[in-house]
């Protein structure tokens, strides 16, 4: 009995949690598809057909953002495999040097993946 009451709050902690995180990404949604008059697609039409450059901008932003995330999963599922796989000196160091790149705020690497994809 007791194990299915934990379960129950833990149930309750979480999705009050996730209500958290997504009701602010829900109302900027239909915030940014109310007009005033109605709900309509209109706004999000004329950003991405007007005569300015956000479309190729944002297909860029896109593209630079899949290229950094296919390599990142690339890189870390190879490097994964080769340290839990095999034993060698200086692994528990190499493990130690990777995860703190990894801990790395996407926003202290942001400019410098940007200035090498540039200049691809």
């Amino acid at each position: 009995m007791r194990k299915n009451t934990e379960n129950i709050v833990l149930t309750a902690v979480l999705l009050i949690l996730a209500a958290v995180v997504i009701a602010p990404v829900a109302v900027m949604l239909f915030l940014s598809l109310n007009d005033g008059s109605g709900f309509t697609l209109d706004g999000y039409k004329e950003l991405f057909t007007a005569g300015g450059e956000y479309f190729f901008r944002f297909i860029r932003s896109m593209t630079i953002a899949f290229a950094v995330t296919a390599g990142q999963t690339a890189v870390s599922a190879a490097v994964g495999f080769l340290l839990g796989r095999f034993s060698f000196r200086g692994r528990l160091l190499l493990i130690a040097l990777y995860s703190v790149v990894l801990f790395l705020p996407y926003s202290a690497v942001l400019l410098p993946n940007y200035m090498v994809i540039r200049e691809m």
